[in-house]
Order: structure tokens, then sequence, then C-alpha cells
């Protein structure tokens, strides 16, 4: 663990200094994260001004899933975003991949780490900001318990997104072709910032169990705001363990049906 912990801030370390190097590029990224936030704001201001809560949460409840949900999100393009990205769209084809199986490491745990992006942080921040104003918007009571619960299942939700990214870079090891890999799980990522009332059951089950990225912001979010579900939290915790051994098993499956560029 330490050795990982060593190599993740090397890299964090080099990444600051070469997004540093580029003029304005903090700024801008501040200005973007921003104007994403107003943008969203009025968007779910504009659809409260006809209803009053979206299956039963109200605006600041639902606004409060979009800051975690974009919370989840820009840790992972702090971390581990940007180096899945690159395999699904590069490394095997390139046979760039070669330099990851050379290393005495884990190849799963280098590609997602090789290209961090500390600037994302700054999002991060200020979703976590808009999240706790959110909460004390609400009016709803959150007690020590239900802050420990929404503590604890945070953590295993970055954990399952974390497997989510995974799951759908694993067949680049075969579709070299296909360049659209990476933007799966960012695109139904926009579902994160709904309650899950409002979709159709078919769609529930989906994105609750078959590929359950709803599961990683709706169930802490919840334990936050209402009494803690047992076996929602236990659900949250199960599945994430299952995605586990789906994606070590896959990426195994993925090293030895890779055909490296000098073979």
């Amino acid at each position: 663990m330490k050795r990982y912990l060593k190599i993740l801030s090397i890299l964090m370390r080099n990444a600051v200094i070469r997004d540093s190097k580029i003029p304005g590029f903090v700024a801008v990224s501040i200005l973007q994260e921003l104007i994403s936030i107003v943008v969203n704001i009025v968007f779910f201001d504009v659809i409260f001004s006809n209803i009053d809560s979206l299956a039963g949460w109200s605006f600041y409840q639902v606004l409060f899933l979009y800051a975690f949900s974009k919370t989840v999100a820009s840790l992972s393009y702090a971390f581990t975003r940007y180096g899945l990205k690159d395999m699904g769209a590069n490394m095997v084809k390139r046979g760039e991949f070669d330099f990851y199986l050379a290393k005495p490491i884990d190849t799963m745990w280098l590609v997602s780490f090789s290209r961090p992006k500390p600037t994302k942080l700054i999002a991060v921040l200020f979703y976590a900001a808009l999240g706790v104003f959110c909460v004390f918007k609400a009016g709803i009571p959150v007690g020590i318990d239900n802050i420990l619960w929404f503590a604890l299942l945070f953590l295993v939700a970055l954990i399952l997104f974390y497997f989510l990214e995974i799951i759908t870079i694993v067949p680049a090891f075969k579709l070299i072709r296909v360049w659209s890999l990476p933007n799966i799980t960012p695109r139904l990522s926009e579902f994160m910032r709904y309650p899950i009332g409002i979709f159709s059951l078919p769609l529930q089950a989906i994105l609750y169990v078959v590929f359950p990225i709803i599961a990683a912001s709706y169930i802490p979010s919840s334990a936050l705001f209402y009494p803690p579900k047992l076996i929602s939290s236990v659900y949250l915790v199960l599945i994430t363990a299952v995605f586990f051994i789906i994606v070590r098993g896959s990426w195994r499956w993925g090293e030895r049906n890779y055909s490296s560029a000098s073979s």
C-alpha cells in the first residue's frame, strides 16, 4: 500500500507541474465548472417552477443529488477518468499497454491512475459546498447517524463508480476500433442527478441492478435526508463487492487476450 501511495503522489505532482505550465488552464477550468453549476441550477429552477416536488424530492434535495453526483464524477476525473479514457481509446490500439504490463505493479491500478488531473479537485470543492448549502436549505433535520451513514455509503459509492468505469473499458482489449467506450459511464452518470422514482420500472431495474449507477447516488443521498435503510445500505455494499469480482475477472480476461505490440 505504501508503494502505491508513493506512486500516486508522484503522478499527482507531475500532473500539477504539467497543468500549471499551460497558461490560463486552471482559471478556465474553474470558470467552466462555475458555468456548469449555474446552468444546472437554472435548469432545476425552471423544472420546479412548475412542480412542488420530483418523485417526492424537493428542489434542494434534487439539487443535492446533482451536487453529489458531480462530486463523485469530479473525483473520478481527478484520479482515474483520464487514465481509463486513454486505455479505452489508445493503449490497446497502439500497443502502449505493453509499458504497463512490464511494471511490477497491478496493471488495472496503474492504468487507472496514470493520468490524474489534480485541478479537478477544485470542482470537487465547488460541488461539495453546493451540497452542504442544499442540506441546510432543504429544511430536513439531519442527525449524526445520517451523516455517518452517508459518509460510509459515499465511500462505497466512489468505489462502485470506479468499478463501473472499468467494466465499460474492458471491451477495449478486443474492440480496438470502438473509441466511444470511455464515454459510456460519463453519459450514464447524468441519470445520477435525479430521484430513482421518476424512471420507469424497467429503467430502474437496469440503472439500479444491471448497471447500478443510480444506486451510487440515490442510496447515500437517501441515507442523509431520511432514516437510513439497512437493506439499501447492505445492497450497495453487496453490489459493489459483486462488481469487484466481475471487474477483476474481466480485467484478467482482457490481459490474457491482449496481443502485445511486440508479439
